[in-house]
């Protein structure tokens, strides 16, 4: 076997892993969000960092209505993620904090790939529960060189 026949099977199962994990996410964030409602949750806050081909989460908080923080629901969620190799769906059972964790590293892994590599970025996902949407302010670092050469 070429090393062009792995890649190419490998692109098809990452494609496959990628649509069904698209599908799979649609269904996590209608639980996540019926699962903050019941509660009261009215919006969840969600900061991450990353740069030097490093990046994690740095805070969740959830708010009420009033805007005050309130604690997560302790209730833990089930829900589905696509296999490694793409082959279907396997259940797995997480606190809430961690549903909402995976749920923004495959949103940011999905818009933005290497979102942690050299310079990183920073941002912040805003959970809007009524209106069942997830914002991304996404703020992309960058290192700017301006060189002049001149001859006289």
């Amino acid at each position: 076997m070429t090393d062009d026949d792995s890649f190419t099977r490998y692109a098809k199962q990452e494609a496959r892993r990628m649509a069904l994990a698209m599908q799979l996410r649609e269904a996590t964030k209608a639980r996540l969000l019926d699962a903050l409602l019941a509660p009261g949750i009215a919006r969840v806050s969600v900061l991450f960092d990353g740069e030097g081909d490093s990046g994690q989460i740095e805070e969740t908080v959830a708010f009420d209505a009033g805007g005050q923080p309130v604690d997560l629901p302790a209730e833990p969620l089930t829900i589905q993620t696509a296999k490694p190799d793409g082959s279907g769906p396997e259940e797995t059972t997480l606190p809430v904090a961690d549903v909402i964790e995976a749920l923004c590293y495959e949103l940011l892994e999905e818009k933005y790939p290497g979102w942690e590599i050299d310079d990183g970025s920073y941002g912040k996902f805003v959970f809007n529960v009524a209106d069942g949407t997830i914002q991304l302010t996404f703020n992309g670092r960058f290192t700017d060189v301006d060189t002049s050469i001149d001859t006289f």
